[in-house]
């Protein structure tokens, strides 16, 4: 199976629910998913089936593969334009 990666809300829940993982058995990596106009996003890296993993970080209290605010940028591809920026006065 492939690698996954299944977005959180903020890089200290990734980090938190890689040592929940880790404690499961399961590896799993923090990865930066995303920047924008509201900050960073991040998630986390792992080769396990999101179904299973995102039942173990809800046993903890993590909600997991909720909705990115925002799609993350793909590295090979350019990035879109910047909406125009309104004029100064």
């Amino acid at each position: 199976m492939g690698n996954t990666i299944i977005p959180l809300r903020s890089y200290t829940e990734a980090r938190k629910a890689v040592r929940i993982l880790a404690g499961n058995g399961i590896r799993a990596s923090v990865t930066k998913t995303g920047t924008g106009r509201y900050g960073c996003t991040f998630g986390i890296r792992t080769s396990e089936p999101p179904a299973l993993v995102c039942a173990i970080l809800a046993g903890a209290g993590i909600r997991c593969g909720d909705r990115m605010p925002f799609p993350p940028h793909d590295p090979g591809q350019p990035r879109p334009p910047r909406p125009p920026r309104p004029p100064r006065r």
